[in-house]
């Protein structure tokens, strides 16, 4: 595994000089452009709309700018703006050809207050500054996952595992290097999971480190998206990427100055009033000061200044998005995404609650340079297939215990590693009971049953193989004695009662 971490490491120096800073080249197929603004005329960078009745999407780039195809221009419908920081917005396809510049509002708020120049930074400060403060810096905590693949309108693959998670180190210093943020690599035992039947057909290939470096391949070229693509059932990018915020963004007191800053609509929850600032990457600060660049919003109690959520969509990440060395500028996406935090607060400290991300892929409209994505592809062509994402993470049953901490990290096989492996048994009464948010999962367990086995029967038989750095493996004695060291003592000790 710390081969693997090397490999990436080198990987990023090496693409280094590939990813410097090149003119966006429009492509021959682009007919029409539109410039998206915001109320007060500053251009909306990856802002994204999809076309009604497809799953066609449409990203904005770092200038704000909407570029269309003839093809797209003749789809028909309505291309509609549908984020969480501007109020829906619907136009005619068939007029678009004739609109150079576009205006977005955002939400509305139900009073109007006018605030002094500086209120709002002096607000984030607060908010930071708890954060900094009650954030625990060592926890456990079981963690359930649930990760889904669609394309062309059905869903592909699941997979899903609920185990133990350790949280350690928490500080929110830049490291010099990625992967000595210790805190990023947590780490994740599973106790059971539930996974259908690999993507892939035998004639496709899995996108292997080692062979793109020979073949001199680049993941950010668009030729990687046709010939190879990702098993994704290993990937926890979410969870690095929530590091990122909690680095870069102004989560941390030391970034505050890098962002501008304008005020949403408060809304009541269980817990209280909240208030919601938005933030939005000062243009000269990315990437010198701070490695995201895009717009979010930071909710907040309005009594407390505890953070209860960060919602983003479609921000530019260079930290947690591998390679990510040399770059020096922003890149055409090949996918839209949001991206939700929740935090949650248990004897005073605050823990992360839960992490959702979806991503949508997209069809490339150019085809010689690089491109930017929030993650590997998991599919061969995902724009030409509509391919979609879905990954979801939370966690409960909060632990503080130094002790415990302790030992579950000497049990665990690599201290540093977020997951090495999936094996687990598949026990449907535990599945059975739990609920898929962001998953409609009647039509998942239809569009599963393939080859006359539904998705029960598949996960019975794939928990019994061990999954381990894309590759399965019928599982060893030794990796029997580990998974029962866990679920047997470990569990136990941690939670005083046997895992059911």
């Amino acid at each position: 595994m710390k081969f693997f971490f090397i490999f990436l490491f080198l990987l990023g120096g090496g693409l280094s000089n590939v990813l410097k800073a090149m003119p966006l080249q429009a492509s021959s197929d682009i007919r029409h452009q539109i410039t998206v603004v915001d109320k007060d005329g500053e251009t909306i960078p990856y802002i994204h709309a999809i076309f009604s009745g497809s799953d066609r999407y449409v990203l904005s780039n770092e200038e704000g700018v909407l570029s269309f195809s003839e093809k797209e221009l003749s789809l028909g419908g309505y291309l509609v703006f549908n984020s969480a920081f501007y109020q829906e917005k619907r136009i005619a396809v068939d007029s678009l050809i004739y609109i150079d510049k576009l205006i977005l509002e955002s939400p509305l708020l139900e009073e109007v207050t006018v605030v002094a120049k500086g209120y709002l930074e002096k607000e984030m400060e607060k908010v930071a500054r708890y954060f900094r403060e009650h954030y625990a810096e060592d926890y456990l905590a079981t963690i359930t996952i649930f990760y889904a693949v669609e394309c062309n309108g059905k869903y592909k693959e699941f997979t899903g595992y609920h185990g133990l998670f350790r949280s350690s180190r928490f500080i929110q210093k830049a490291p010099d290097i990625f992967f000595n943020d210790r805190n990023g690599m947590c780490g994740i035992e599973p106790l059971t999971t539930m996974r259908s039947d690999r993507l892939r057909a035998e004639s496709d290939e899995i996108l292997d480190p080692e062979r793109i470096i020979s073949r001199q391949l680049s993941w950010r070229d668009p030729k990687s998206l046709k010939i190879n693509y990702h098993d994704n059932r290993y990937d926890v990018s979410p969870l690095f990427a929530k590091r990122g915020f909690e680095i870069y963004s102004p989560l941390n007191e030391k970034r505050i100055k890098y962002y501008d800053y304008s005020r949403q609509a408060d809304y009541t929850s269980p817990e209280g009033e909240v208030a919601v600032i938005k933030f939005r990457t000062k243009t000269d600060a990315f990437p010198k000061k701070t490695l995201l660049y895009g717009e979010a919003e930071i909710h907040y109690l309005k009594d407390t200044y505890r953070v209860t959520r960060i919602v983003t969509e479609n921000m530019q990440d260079l930290y947690s998005v591998t390679p990510r060395m040399g770059v020096t500028e922003l890149l055409p996406s090949a996918t839209t995404y949001r991206f939700t935090v929740d935090y949650g607060h248990h004897e005073g400290k605050i823990y992360t609650e839960s992490v959702e991300r979806s991503v949508n892929w997209m069809e490339l409209n150019f085809s010689d340079r690089d491109f930017y994505r929030i993650n590997m592809h998991p599919r061969r062509n995902p724009g030409k297939h509509h391919t979609k994402e879905y990954f979801y993470a939370r966690f409960s049953g909060i632990v503080f215990s130094e002790e415990k901490l302790k030992t579950l990290k000497k049990a665990m096989q690599n201290e540093y590693s977020c997951i090495q492996y999936i094996y687990a048994p598949f026990e449907k009464e535990w599945w059975e009971k739990q609920t898929v948010p962001g998953i409609d999962k009647e039509k998942l367990f239809r569009d599963l049953h393939t080859n006359g086995r539904n998705l029960y029967q598949q996960a019975e038989e794939n928990g019994m193989k061990l999954l381990s750095q894309h590759k399965e493996y019928d599982y060893k004695e030794e990796d029997r004695m580990r998974y029962r060291n866990m679920r047997n003592i470990i569990y136990p000790y941690i939670y005083d009662e046997q895992f059911k």
